[in-house]
C-alpha cells in the first residue's frame, strides 16, 4: 500500500531525516516520465539495507578524513534538485550523449563534450559537470573514452584480450568460476560468471581442452565432448546473467567424461553477427590452463541426497541440507540451522551477515535478508532461498573460512 509506505517514510523522516520522500510525478507531466525508483519499492529496499549502509558508513568514515587519490570528472544526466527524464529510446541525456558522440567521431576534449551535451538539454533537465580529487589536466584534455595505461601512451582503439600496445588487462578481462568437482547423479552444475568490461558473453565445456580450438580441432566437436551456448538453439547466444547453469541435455551427454574445462568469450556487440572487442576467459592455446572440474561418479556425502558434490565441511561434521531454506522454502530446522551457521562463517566482505545470526534454526528476516545479501555480493540470482546441491550452497561453503561461535541471544 503505497499511502501506508509513505507515511512509514514520512515518520522515518521526521526521526532521523535520513530519507528524502519523491513526490510522484503525474502521468500527463509535459517534461515526460521522470526516471526515479518509485517510492513503494525504494524504501522496503532502504529498509533491508538499511544495516549495511550504516556499516559502509562507520568503515568508510568522515568525507573529510579520506580525501579522494584519484582525479575524477563527474558527469551526469541533471542537478541534484532535477530529475532525469526519459527520451525517444535512452534517456533524455544519454540519448543527446549518443548523439553528441557519433559512434567516436567526435574530437573535442570532456569539457567540449559536455557543454555539447549541456546545449541540446531541455531547460528542465540540466546535466552536471564536476571535478573531484587532485586535477590532473592532461586527463581533462584527452578526447572522452580515451584509454591510457602506465608507461605505453595512449589508445583510443578497441579492448580485446590485450590493449593496443599488447599489455594485458586483467582487471578488464573475462572469468568463469564453477564447483572444483560435480557427480554425474547431481542435477547440472551452475557456473559464476564476472564478464569484465563486455556485457555479452557465451559459454563453452569440454571433456578435452583442445576443442577449444576451432580451427585445428573443430572436426573432432560433437555433443559428448564439446557444447558451446552459440551452438544451442534453446539458448542465447548474447547471455548477460551473473550465473549460467548448463542445460540438462548437455551435462547428460557430457557427464561420462572424468574433466570438464570450461570458459567463456565476451563481447560488447548486441549483434549475433558480430564480435567487437571480443575477450576470452581463457585462449584456444591455453586451453589447458582453462577452469575445470572433476567429474565424480556420485557424491562423496553420504549425508542427504541433494548435498553438494563435496559435501560441508563445516568443522567436520559433513552436514548438508536436505530441503530448500529461505523464503517460502520449506525450512526444516536442522537446515535453517546448518545455513545459519555457514552464513555466519563468511565474513562481510564476501557476503556473510553484519551482525551473526542466531543460530537457532527458525526462518525469520534476517537469516533470508542474509541469504539474498550472500546471493546479491556474489553475483547470484537474488531468491532468498538456498536449495540442496545447488550453486549458491556450494559458493557459502567454499567462502566458509570458520564458523564463530553461534549468537544465542
Amino acid at each position: 500500500d503505497v499511502s501506508a509506505i509513505e507515511k512509514i517514510v514520512k515518520q522515518q523522516q521526521q526521526r532521523s531525516g535520513n530519507i528524502t520522500l519523491l513526490a510522484a510525478a503525474s502521468e500527463q507531466n509535459p517534461k515526460g516520465k521522470p526516471r526515479f525508483i518509485p517510492i513503494q519499492y525504494s524504501f522496503p529496499s532502504f529498509l533491508r539495507k538499511k544495516e549495511e549502509y550504516a556499516y559502509i558508513k562507520d568503515i568508510v568514515g568522515a568525507r573529510n578524513n579520506n580525501p579522494i587519490q584519484a582525479s575524477l570528472l563527474f558527469i551526469s544526466g541533471c542537478q541534484d534538485n532535477q530529475y532525469s527524464y526519459d527520451g525517444a529510446v535512452n534517456g533524455q541525456f544519454t540519448g543527446e550523449l549518443l548523439k553528441v558522440w557519433k559512434h567516436g567521431a567526435f574530437s573535442g576534449n570532456y569539457y567540449n563534450f559536455y557543454t555539447t551535451i549541456l546545449a541540446g538539454m531541455p531547460e528542465y533537465q540540466t546535466p552536471n559537470f564536476m571535478k573531484l580529487g587532485e586535477s590532473l589536466p592532461a586527463f581533462e584534455s584527452q578526447k572522452p573514452y580515451t584509454l591510457a595505461f602506465a608507461g605505453t601512451g595512449t589508445t583510443g582503439g578497441n579492448v580485446g584480450e590485450t590493449g593496443g600496445t599488447g599489455h594485458e588487462i586483467n582487471m578488464k578481462a573475462p572469468k568463469v568460476s564453477g564447483p572444483a568437482e560435480w557427480a554425474r547423479d547431481q542435477e547440472a552444475p551452475a557456473f559464476t560468471i564476472h564478464k569484465g568490461i563486455n556485457p555479452y558473453y557465451y559459454f563453452e565445456i569440454t571433456s578435452d581442452y583442445r576443442l577449444f580450438d576451432s580451427q585445428l580441432y573443430g572436426s573432432q566437436r560433437n555433443g559428448t565432448n564439446f557444447y558451446a551456448t552459440w551452438q544451442d538453439p534453446y539458448v542465447s547466444n548474447r547471455l548477460t546473467d551473473n550465473q549460467f547453469k548448463l542445460p540438462s541435455t548437455a551435462w547428460q551427454m557430457l557427464k561420462a567424461a572424468s574433466k570438464l574445462y570450461f570458459r567463456i568469450g565476451t563481447t560488447s556487440s548486441y549483434n549475433q553477427y558480430q564480435w567487437e572487442n571480443f575477450m576470452v576467459s581463457t585462449s584456444d592455446k591455453d586451453g589447458q590452463n582453462a577452469e575445470c572440474m572433476q567429474v565424480l561418479a556420485q557424491q562423496v556425502s553420504a549425508g542427504t541426497a541433494g548435498g553438494t558434490a563435496s559435501g560441508s565441511n563445516n568443522g567436520g561434521s559433513g552436514q548438508t541440507i536436505g530441503a530448500t531454506v529461505g523464503k517460502n522454502a520449506v525450512n526444516r530446522r536442522d537446515d535453517v540451522k546448518q545455513v545459519q551457521l555457514l552464513l555466519n562463517g563468511v565474513s562481510a566482505a564476501d557476503g556473510g551477515p553484519f551482525q551473526k545470526l542466531v543460530v537457532d534454526g527458525l526462518i525469520g528476516a534476517k537469516t533470508i535478508n542474509a541469504i539474498m545479501r550472500f546471493q546479491e555480493i556474489n553475483y547470484y540470482p537474488i531468491s532468498g532461498v538456498i536449495a540442496p546441491g545447488s550453486a549458491t550452497l556450494m559458493l557459502l561453503e567454499s567462502k566458509k573460512s570458520y564458523v564463530n561461535e553461534p549468537a544465542t541471544y
